[in-house]
């Protein structure tokens, strides 16, 4: 209780200056926002992009056949496909091919 009287006491004047003057209260708002701003930038700079990056929607659009080779499949493609998926780094999304990844992308 003592602290907020204290408090008050100091206030008080300062909010009757501010009255009498309201473009110092406009002045020290904007010296108050800097720091903040700067603090705001200073953040989104050493923020971690990749944290978030499954929210980003990929194509993944597979065009290899594979190939039959001495009675064994293999299929790169299919095998790429399978280990970026199982990274979980991006939202993944399959097409068909090419062009209707291309429309996507043109249409955001």
């Amino acid at each position: 209780m003592k602290l907020l009287l204290q408090i008050l006491t100091i206030a008080r004047p300062e909010a009757s200056f501010f009255r009498r003057y309201p473009r110092t209260l406009a002045t020290a708002l904007v010296v108050a926002l800097i720091p903040a701003l700067y603090s705001l930038l200073y953040l989104a700079s050493i923020w971690d992009p990749t944290a978030h990056t499954g929210a980003l929607k990929v194509a993944l659009v597979n065009l290899d056949q594979g190939v039959k080779y001495r009675e064994h499949d293999f299929n790169m493609g299919q095998d790429m496909v399978a280990r970026l998926k199982a990274r979980h780094v991006f939202g993944f999304i399959d097409e068909p091919d090419e062009q209707a990844a291309r429309n996507l992308v043109r249409q955001g």
